[in-house]
């Protein structure tokens, strides 16, 4: 029996192959398939918006998957999933969002006058993300690095262990990221500040969102506003932004769960 296929995109500056717990978890049920490291080809560049990293998405889904697929994406991922379903809903079985940085309208607003006035590197994480640190001498010095920032705080040891084995590239006296810093600064500076107009059909697509009860980037005002304008299925997981890398068996759980709600396999109330 086939199982059902998955197509996987990543947070930023996080490659896809850094969740092995989380598809461990899910690969009972389902193929998986994703872009390890998107933005970082010349055909598809990170532009304002990500009209090209929309693109690459949906020629991925196009090239490797005779059917529809559950479109499954986290932060970045799950806004470039979402906006990919906008255009290309036939691609696309259900689509589940894990904590994406989903903009209001007044978001927008904003966004789109920091970037006219330049000082977008100050509202997002794009100016830090331009210095940081990008190579260590072993996996050792990597993975005591990582436990120490802030960023990485509450990871299971298995998620933070992965992130250094499959994040990496390992050369024979150093470890490099292997998402490039300034792809990862110039996704957050290009965020989109426009959602662009969805095919007609898209409102008959399943779209759920899976948020982190104690995210600071899907507060609870952006995960009503979603839910009322644009008719998301909202469900809370305990955990923050990162949950995936916090709880990935819990999180494996969720997801399998809401997929169920998604495609009629399982009755399920809506979230708050």
């Amino acid at each position: 029996m086939n199982k059902t296929q998955i197509h996987f995109a990543h947070a930023n500056g996080f490659p896809a192959s850094s969740y092995q717990k989380l598809f461990t978890a899910l690969e009972q049920d389902y193929d998986i398939g994703f872009i390890d490291c998107h933005g970082h080809t010349s055909e598809f560049p990170v532009t304002d918006n990500w009209e090209y990293l929309i693109q690459e998405l949906v020629c991925e889904l196009k090239q490797n998957y005779t059917s529809p697929v559950i479109g499954l994406g986290h932060s970045f991922g799950g806004v470039l999933t979402w906006l990919a379903a906008r255009r290309n809903p036939e691609l696309f079985k259900a689509v589940v969002v894990l904590d994406p940085p989903l903009l209001t309208a007044m978001d927008m607003v904003f966004i789109r006058l920091v970037k006219r006035l330049g000082i977008i590197d100050r509202i997002t994480p794009s100016g830090r993300t331009k210095v940081r640190k990008t190579e260590w001498s072993t996996a050792v010095e990597a993975e005591e690095y990582f436990r120490s920032k802030s960023l990485f705080k509450g990871f299971d040891p298995d998620c933070l262990s992965d992130y250094v084995a499959h994040g990496m590239m390992h050369g024979n006296a150093s470890l490099r990221l292997k998402f490039e810093r300034e792809v990862e600064a110039a996704i957050f500076a290009t965020v989109p500040h426009s959602f662009g107009k969805a095919a007609e059909d898209f409102k008959a697509l399943p779209v759920a969102m899976i948020h982190g009860s104690d995210s600071d980037v899907m507060t609870r005002h952006r995960v009503l506003y979603h839910r009322i304008a644009n008719g998301f299925i909202t469900r809370p997981f305990e955990g923050g932004h990162l949950f995936p890398f916090q709880k990935p068996d819990a999180a494996a759980d969720s997801i399998r769960e809401t997929i169920a709600v998604l495609t009629g396999e399982r009755d399920g109330p809506q979230g708050h």
